[in-house]
This record gives structure tokens, C-alpha cells and sequence, in this order.
């Protein structure tokens, strides 16, 4: 089977009233899974119960846009107070 690098990487150039042309990377489910961790079939139970991040749906052809992606990853930050130090300024490990 003959590989087609735009099917593996597609864009869509979306042109709103403005006249602008805006492109968006699309990612496949492997990618996101590949980038984030999550399983693949988590994400199809994420589309199925509609939770989880934003995606397309281009007929049968699933996409998450990489700006979604990249919202999602934020709303999961955990934000730390900072390194604990020692009297000496020294980072105190936990046991």
C-alpha cells in the first residue's frame, strides 16, 4: 500500500470571512495517542461518551486538530508551589 505523506499529515487551510487563510495540523488518533499516552481506544471511548478533547469528524475520518490537543494538555496542568529548599538554599529531596 502506497503512502501518501499528506494523508499522514494533513492540514486544512480554512479561509474565514476576513479573507485569511488559516492553516490547522491535523492529527490522526495513533499521533495523539503517540504524543499523549493515551490509548487509542480511549479516545474512542472519549468520542463515543463526547468527553475528553474537541475532534473532527470528516465523514468516517477522524482528526483532532493540534491546537485542540494542545488546550486539552493545559486544562490537565498540575501547577506546584515550587522546590522545596533547606536552610543552606540547597534542594531538599523527599524520601
Amino acid at each position: 500500500m502506497k503512502h501518501d505523506a499528506a494523508r499522514e499529515n494533513p492540514t486544512l487551510a480554512i479561509s474565514p470571512d476576513s479573507g485569511e487563510t488559516v492553516t490547522r495540523k491535523l492529527l490522526s488518533p495513533e499521533q495523539v495517542s503517540d504524543l499523549t499516552g493515551i490509548p487509542v481506544a480511549t479516545l474512542a471511548q472519549w468520542r463515543y461518551r463526547k468527553c475528553g478533547m474537541d475532534f473532527l469528524r470528516l465523514g468516517r475520518l477522524v482528526r483532532y486538530d493540534a491546537a485542540d490537543v494542545e488546550a486539552y494538555l493545559q486544562t490537565c496542568r498540575v501547577r506546584v508551589r515550587g522546590q522545596l529548599t533547606g536552610k543552606d538554599g540547597e534542594h531538599v529531596g523527599l524520601s
